[in-house]
């Protein structure tokens, strides 16, 4: 087992101990491309008789759909592209004036590695939206917000409900990570200093 894949378990075994049973909250490894190839959260989480939970369960169940549809849209573009994901994941937190710097120096170290990145980045800026991307972004942070001030109050099926508000945070942990990932790239891919290197 790999160090990047023994953090990312380990991490998942954070544990909320309610009765001699354990909710596991697993974690997104941010900014890793590899993150978002593998298992997901459940689109739709079974309610376990919590009405009052309903719309805040539709509204991340919709946040979340329409994060992966773009996110599938990405990994389709990005898809054996090993230059561009390698690339990204060690510059993806820089401003675009560094990213830009090292995209020059590449295009004379590396000539094809640099058409390569280029290439996804100006797919990327045409066939990923950023502004819905920067929405859907914005509305999961809030939902984060929400979600952790959900009570299960002191109604029957407290640990059911302590079970689908433990699914929801993940499935929101997984839509704000993703969509913080794609976000980043499109903010790159449209700027003026990666578009000016990209001609």
């Amino acid at each position: 087992m790999s160090l990047r894949i023994f953090k990312t378990v380990a991490a998942a075994l954070l544990v909320l101990n309610f009765s001699g049973c354990m909710i596991i909250e697993p974690e997104i490894e941010k900014d890793s491309y590899y993150s978002y190839t593998g298992k997901r959260p459940a689109k739709v989480i079974p309610s376990r008789k919590f009405p009052s939970a309903q719309g805040i369960l539709g509204a991340s169940a919709t946040n979340y759909g329409t994060v992966l549809m773009h996110l599938d849209h990405y990994l389709a573009l990005t898809k054996n592209k090993y230059q561009y994901i390698n690339f990204i994941q060690n510059n993806i937190n820089l401003p675009p004036a560094l990213v830009a710097e090292q995209l020059l120096g590449l295009k004379k170290a590396n000539s094809l590695a640099f058409v390569e990145i280029t290439t996804v980045f100006s797919a990327i800026n045409s066939q990923i939206p950023a502004d819905i991307i920067a929405k859907e972004y914005a509305n999961a942070c809030v939902l984060r917000s929400e979600i952790s001030r959900m009570d299960v109050g002191l109604e029957e099926d407290i640990l059911s409900k302590k079970q689908v508000i433990s699914d929801l945070k993940y499935q929101n942990l997984y839509a704000v990570s993703a969509a913080e990932f794609l976000n980043k790239q499109c903010i790159l891919a449209k700027s003026p200093e990666i578009q000016a290197v990209a001609r």
